[in-house]
């Protein structure tokens, strides 16, 4: 069977198993994150194999991970004791599989100097920069006013977890080659994240969401991790290749100068609304971004004029000096 075939076939099974647990209830919840997690984690395995990735412990990692948290699904829910949540087998397991994915995550992509791109780990900050303030806004801040949220690691510690596998699974993205596999990995981070975000809404009552959107977010994001191993641009991840340094393009630049102005328009909204309750954190993360920005974009010029330097003196057709 090809590669494109064995993509398919897997969408196709995941597809079946979301179907029949969000219409009718067909399959019990904890039956469908059995399924889904060991079908990702069998997936991971298989691809890593087929595949045949220079380092396989990544992505056999990443299996782990994926089966712990389907685990912590068919363990009883938590109980509580007074207003705060007791830690349970269950959130010591997810905890764990945020643990082991972010493991898995950080072995990928790594260069012959093991770092990374000046311009690509900027890149990155930035991004991380900003899941910090949408967590905060959205999940952090609403737990501090609230003190019964506090003892809940669902809706706290979980959306800061998979925030962390987003910038992670990002830094692939933002300094390498963007092939399906990497893409296939963020996708199954952000889904992760999602779910998260969209669970810490719906149960503070801040945002009336469906129930079952959550669900989806979180299935949707074992079959992009299962189907990113399956596809044969995988091994690439593995294998150790110089830092790539990217330049600014004009697409970039637009998407770094409108990074760097969430924070104060998110502060302005606040302001305009008469009563701004995430000044000291907006402030703070605008001021981050900003320097991020510039620090951006002096190093895409220091790089440009070394490179118009480097034409300047050497012949490009021998790579020697020139005459001058």
């Amino acid at each position: 069977m090809s590669a494109r075939a064995q993509i398919a076939t897997y969408w196709a099974v995941a597809a079946v198993v979301l179907i029949l647990y969000l219409t009718g209830g067909v399959l019990p919840r904890d039956v469908a994150w059995m399924l889904a997690g060991a079908g990702a984690a069998g997936a991971t395995i298989a691809g890593a194999r087929v595949n045949r990735a220079s380092r396989q412990w990544p992505w056999l990692a990443l299996a782990g991970a994926m089966v712990v948290a389907a685990l912590a699904d068919a363990i009883p829910g938590p109980t509580r004791a007074g207003t705060l949540e007791l830690v349970t087998v269950t959130n010591v397991f997810y905890l764990a599989s945020f643990v082991g994915a972010a493991s898995a995550l950080l072995r990928f992509g790594r260069s012959e100097n093991n770092g990374e791109a000046p311009a690509g780990l900027l890149d990155t900050l930035m991004v991380t920069v900003l899941l910090f303030l949408l967590v905060w806004v959205t999940a952090i801040r609403p737990a501090g006013l609230d003190p019964d949220r506090l003892g809940d690691p669902s809706l706290v510690a979980y959306p800061i977890g998979s925030a962390l596998l987003v910038a992670t699974a990002a830094r692939l993205v933002l300094t390498g080659p963007r092939t399906p596999a990497a893409l296939l990995l963020l996708g199954g981070a952000g889904s992760l994240l999602a779910g998260d975000l969209a669970n810490s809404l719906a149960r503070s009552g801040q945002l009336g969401t469906p129930a079952s959107l959550p669900d989806l977010c979180w299935l949707l994001s074992y079959a992009c991790w299962g189907a990113a191993a399956l596809h044969p641009s995988m091994a690439g991840l593995t294998e150790i290749k110089p830092a790539r340094a990217r330049t600014l393009s004009l697409r970039r630049f637009w998407v770094v100068t409108v990074c760097a102005l969430v924070a104060p328009t998110v502060l302005l909204i606040e302001a305009g609304q008469g009563q701004v309750r995430d000044g000291p954190v907006l402030a703070l993360t605008g001021a981050v971004l900003t320097l991020l920005a510039l620090a951006r974009v002096a190093t895409t010029a220091n790089v440009q004029s070394r490179s118009l330097a480097f034409r300047e003196q050497t012949d490009t057709l021998t790579g020697l000096a020139s005459r001058a």
